[in-house]
């Protein structure tokens, strides 16, 4: 009689024998390479990705997850020598492998355009049937912003006005990148709340002036648009320094300048700089 311990085990030792093959660990190595050393954001970033199972076994439906590039899905552009694009949208891009025999290899090449500033670890994590899941090593990718310098000047080059006194300012944006920018804002700010007054700003082709008002800072927002690759845009803001006091003289006239770059809903600053 077969003690009611082995009556157990027997089957189950049988039922693990039969999966066996199917069930092995994932032993896949992938390896991840990109033009890393030249990205910018808003770039187009070139991926090429090896999968090679390392097995003795078949990996039955394999599944590489393509979100953790860093790219946005909605630009990839693939070539792959095996498998298919599966379901490549916004939140799960993926590449449908399908099976990989043991010591196979299959490749790919993913293009898109990076949608992260600063540093980034790009990872490629494929899965089988049996949520079996391994990632590939970090590779990790700087994406510096769009370069825009923004120059202010004074016309006369001096801080020292006149009450009732018009004052020229002569703003540059210019885009030393390689890449477009779209949505340029230059934002001025003068102190003390006197100036301001009597704005003229003419910009030409090169967007449009409006003024805000805020506490003791007076904002005058120049919507630049958008700025090409290496591409200069000139304006000039005339403002009134006014007070009841007119022979007073103003020695502290302050202009700070920023620039906004909006970029598919990341906003960021460059450094301000103040006459």
């Amino acid at each position: 009689m077969v003690p009611k311990i082995l009556r157990t085990i027997i089957p189950l030792i049988l039922f693990l024998i039969l999966i066996s093959p199917s069930f092995a660990n994932l032993n896949v190595s992938i390896n991840l390479t990109a033009n890393k050393n030249s990205t910018y954001f808003k770039d187009n970033i070139k991926y090429t990705i090896y999968i090679k199972n390392n097995g003795s076994e078949v990996i039955k439906n394999l599944t590489a997850d393509l979100s953790g590039l860093g790219i946005d899905s909605k630009s990839f552009n693939a070539s792959i020598t095996k498998g298919n694009i599966g379901i490549l949208d916004q939140y799960t891009p993926e590449w449908k492998i399908g099976d990989l025999n043991p010591g196979e290899t299959v490749a790919a090449n993913i293009e898109g355009i990076v949608d992260f500033i600063g540093e980034y670890n790009a990872t490629v994590a494929v899965t089988n049937d049996y949520n079996n899941y391994i990632e590939s090593e970090p590779l990790l990718i700087v994406s510096k912003p769009v370069n825009v310098d923004l120059s202010i000047s004074l016309i006369p080059n001096s801080t020292c006005v006149h009450w009732g006194d018009y004052i020229k300012i002569l703003v540059k944006v210019r885009n030393n990148g390689p890449d477009d920018a779209d949505k340029v804002l230059a934002m001025l700010v003068t102190y003390p709340d006197y100036v301001g007054l009597g704005i003229n700003a003419t910009a030409g082709n090169a967007g449009k002036f409006y003024d805000d008002f805020t506490l003791r800072w007076y904002v005058y927002v120049w919507d630049v648009g958008r700025v090409k690759s290496n591409e200069e845009k000139v304006a000039e803001v005339t403002i009134k320094a006014v007070n009841f006091n007119e022979d007073q003289i103003i020695s502290n006239f302050t202009v700070i300048g920023y620039v906004y770059i909006d970029d598919g809903g990341i906003i960021y600053l460059s450094p301000g700089k103040s006459y």
